[in-house]
């Protein structure tokens, strides 16, 4: 009786965090995937929570393979946090199969009242290895775009899912009007992977029920840094459940984010940078502020 009467005592849940969500793919050294979402919901002050799509053996230096859960064990686990968690927002990442798009639609169609952001993860940061199967990105442009909230894919990612290449920023602009058209309220269009375009590092695209925009370029930053699309995603999620309109939720996210590249990354391995919240030391070093 004491367990139970803690759990349903009012002011304890009064006292209760709200929970974040990351469906998504794993990273063993921290730097991207659930393990990074996570560590932006708590920068933003919510609980995290997550169902793994797939265990991916990574580090900095690249992506090794992956092994993708099975429709039937993902939804058990998405099964198992909606019977007992209030879920106030979800993040999407790596949805490597049809089977795993499914399970996840069939989870949004009984939580639609929560935001969701979709940051369509198809290949390693690289371009090594493949993420997800042509069936499942196709599946999930069908299936999922109209749960969510906003998508917030990179060029080449727009690129495979229009069937075109985007090289200028009017492109860019077009290409984030037409990914509208499968059903996501709003996209962001990561211009930070145009090819031997320098001035446009930082800039990004925004498309809405308004129309599409450019948005303010940001200090650009020389390296690249792994998890940056994962992290952009979860940090526009809590600022959508912080009650904030999807393009504000969008602009604060860049500036978070690129604080974050600037101020915290680092190099935990023999290949790209991470961003690095603390050491065991604590906060860190004046030199890498």
């Amino acid at each position: 009786m004491g367990v139970l009467a803690q759990v349903t005592d009012p002011t304890t849940a009064a006292m209760s965090p709200k929970c974040l969500l990351t469906i998504a793919g794993t990273d063993p050294s921290g730097g991207a995937g659930i393990q990074a979402d996570l560590q932006v919901f708590r920068d933003f002050g919510y609980h995290g929570l997550s169902a793994i799509t797939a265990v991916v053996w990574q580090n900095t230096c690249g992506v090794g393979g992956f092994e993708a859960m099975s429709g039937e064990v993902l939804g058990e686990q998405l099964r198992a946090l909606a019977e007992d968690v209030a879920i106030e927002g979800v993040k999407l990442g790596m949805l490597p199969a049809v089977t795993t798009v499914e399970a996840v639609c069939a989870f949004l169609a009984n939580c639609a009242h929560v935001p969701v952001v979709l940051d369509p993860v198809m290949a390693s940061g690289d371009g090594g290895h493949l993420l997800s199967a042509n069936e499942a990105v196709l599946s999930a442009a069908g299936l999922l775009h109209p749960f969510v909230a906003v998508l917030t894919p990179n060029v080449p990612e727009a690129e495979r899912l229009l069937g075109r290449t985007i090289q200028t920023h009017d492109a860019m602009l077009e290409a984030a009007a037409s990914l509208r058209q499968f059903g996501a309220k709003a996209v962001l269009l990561k211009g930070g992977h145009l090819v031997g375009q320098a001035d446009f590092v930082l800039t990004d695209a925004w498309a809405d029920a308004d129309g599409a925009r450019l948005l303010e370029a940001l200090l650009p930053i020389e390296q690249d840094v792994r998890g940056t699309g994962c992290q952009l995603a979860s940090a526009i999620l809590a600022g959508l459940v912080d009650g904030l309109a999807p393009m504000e939720a969008a602009l604060g996210a860049r500036r978070y984010l690129n604080d974050l590249l600037h101020r915290r990354r680092a190099n935990i391995g023999r290949g790209r940078p991470v961003i690095v919240r603390s050491t065991a030391g604590g906060i860190l070093p004046e030199e890498n502020e």
